[in-house]
């Protein structure tokens, strides 16, 4: 490709007032070769890397490990959580209960004979009230049951409240996984029929 000084030069790559611009697909690194890819931003010299080596990414950090993508969060407190990652969900229309966003936790498995990602589990943040003003939100756990339905919400954080989302149909604990202490403010368990 060529640099030219008017994108009207109808050239793949030009230089318009300092700005490199492209106009269509960009590949680098086709030769595989063992380079570093690095995006700097106005205070941080590694705000994207890609580790070549290591076949890691990392945002804010020039070391990722541990995992494919490592993202370090900025700040200077000492005493509270740092945001690192924002899911924020859009809509053209109007939010109603039950709106949000999720993250959804899938597997590579070859039973059917070739290679299929199976979906495991999906952890949403979602509105519980809509109401202007006064939005309740909630966080759901779903994850996928033996007859393949991706769909079994099994526990929701609600306000102050962590229950089941259907009555009567979960257990706590198992007869060989059972839970060591539980600590309350009285011992009495309700139940109803």
């Amino acid at each position: 490709a060529k640099a030219a000084t008017e994108a009207t030069n109808n050239y793949a790559i030009w230089v318009d007032d300092g700005e490199v611009r492209f106009d269509g697909a960009a590949v680098f690194n086709e030769g595989s070769a063992d380079v570093d890819f690095r995006i700097e931003s106005n205070a941080n010299t590694h705000m994207f890397f890609v580790d070549a080596g290591n076949n890691r990414i990392g945002i804010n950090t020039d070391s990722p490990a541990d995992a494919t993508i490592q993202i370090n969060a900025g700040g200077s407190g000492t005493n509270s959580a740092q945001n690192a990652l924002k899911l924020q969900a859009t809509t053209t229309g109007t939010a109603a209960d039950n709106f949000g966003v999720g993250i959804l936790f899938s597997a590579e498995n070859d039973h059917a004979g070739g290679a299929e990602q199976v979906y495991l589990a999906r952890l949403e943040a979602n509105f519980e009230d809509v109401t202007d003003g006064s939005e309740v939100g909630r966080f759901d756990f779903r994850t996928r049951n033996g007859d393949g339905d991706t769909n079994n919400k099994i526990l929701v954080l609600h306000k102050s409240n962590l229950y089941p989302d259907n009555d009567n149909d979960m257990d706590l604990g198992k007869s060989d996984k059972r839970f060591d202490d539980v600590y309350a403010t009285n011992g009495t368990i309700q139940t109803s029929d």
